[in-house]
């Protein structure tokens, strides 16, 4: 874009005019010289909130369709509120990264010619720029963000479910088996996962070999309080289970010893004294704990927030409501950017006559459908 401006020029004057000024003020000619400045157009700016397997994979789709399309310039913006990320995707990508960058307004506006941009606020770390696109890739009823001018509503409402990790190293290579109801001397296996089982039959299954974790199981053996009405297996299965799931992840060597890595999830916190009546006294290393909104809570639903929220606003985690992982998430993002890049230029990830719906080529040709082009 081209703009004109007059400014008035004068001709140079010698030093010795200079000194008989006015007398030779007929000298001085007053000019007009137009300037040819260039201005150039904004960049295309692309804001995602939120750098986790949305956000992240986000970025990493549209970093895919500039490179498929060289001609395709899109200034891409990350911001995320936390320091840890998924950092493969971004490196990749080449976007701006925020990290610990707290973004509390969202306004949609419009620029001089009368186009949809966005405009973000919180603390400082945040540019002072307009985006012609805004991509959310976070819960956005737990993200704290007012949105101003925007009629956008994000609905049903997703609950999450408030977990408790527990990570701890010990000596024991498996829980105790008199811990649930076996007799002593079996193994345990690797992963314990419980439900509330109101049959009086239901027993732990147990592991054959602890060292091959694709070992066959067998029927745990007979344990006498297991027997009879009312006895001590039957009713803790008709209780809630006190833990969701314990699973073995790794061996290393620490201090000189043998230890083995060990997670626990459970709805609650879980003491040292209930770790050691499950691996047993005297045998825990190091322990790490966090409780996190881990998942949805999953209620059967029926609607679903839109995947565009309004015009320029789009919305990662419309698939929260059915299913929330970070495989689905990175599958949304895809969609999310495919849509927005057609709307923008007139083609998706993949350039045109790549494929009739932009998802890939024939399997035959051997590539990733939905990935490669």
């Amino acid at each position: 874009m081209r703009s004109s401006k007059f400014l008035p020029m004068f001709s140079a004057l010698t030093v010795a005019s200079a000194w008989e000024w006015p007398f030779f003020s007929n000298m001085v000619q007053a000019t007009q010289v137009q300037l040819q400045v260039d201005v150039a157009p904004p960049p295309f700016r692309i804001a995602v909130i939120g750098a986790g397997a949305g956000g992240s994979s986000a970025a990493f789709w549209i970093s895919k369709a500039k490179e498929r399309q060289p001609d395709m310039k899109v200034e891409v913006h990350v911001f995320d509120k936390n320091y840890q990320i998924f950092e493969g995707f971004l490196k990749h990508s080449g976007a701006k990264l925020y990290l610990n960058t707290t973004i509390t307004g969202l306004e949609k506006t419009q620029t001089p010619s009368g186009k949809t941009a966005w405009v973000l606020s919180g603390d400082s770390k945040i540019p002072s720029v307009t985006f012609d696109h805004v991509i959310f890739a976070a819960p956005f009823g737990s993200s704290g963000i007012t949105l101003k001018g925007s009629s956008a509503e994000f609905t049903p409402k997703v609950d999450y479910v408030r977990l408790h990790v527990t990570l701890l190293s010990t000596t024991s290579r498996s829980a105790r088996p008199e811990r649930f109801g076996l007799a002593p001397g079996s193994h345990v296996g690797r992963m314990i996962l419980t439900n509330a089982n109101t049959n009086s039959n239901a027993q732990p299954q147990v592991q054959e070999e602890f060292d091959d974790p694709y070992a066959a199981h067998q029927s745990p053996p007979f344990n006498p309080e297991c027997s009879g009405p009312g006895n001590v297996c039957a009713r803790k299965a008709a209780e809630k289970p006190d833990f969701n799931s314990i699973s073995y992840h790794k061996t290393i060597e620490r201090n000189g010893r043998e230890e083995h890595i060990w997670k626990v999830f459970s709805m609650e916190r879980k003491s040292d004294k209930w770790l050691e009546d499950v691996f047993g006294e005297g045998t825990l290393g190091w322990i790490h704990r966090k409780e996190w909104n881990s998942y949805p809570v999953l209620p059967p639903v029926t609607s679903f927030p839109p995947i565009k929220a309004d015009a320029g606003l789009w919305y990662v985690n419309s698939m929260e409501p059915w299913i929330s992982t970070m495989e689905t998430e990175t599958l949304s993002s895809r969609n999310v950017v495919d849509n927005l890049l057609q709307e923008a230029f007139g083609h998706g990830i993949c350039p045109q006559g790549t494929s009739p719906d932009g998802w890939g080529t024939k399997v035959e040709d051997k590539k990733v459908y939905g990935w490669d082009c």
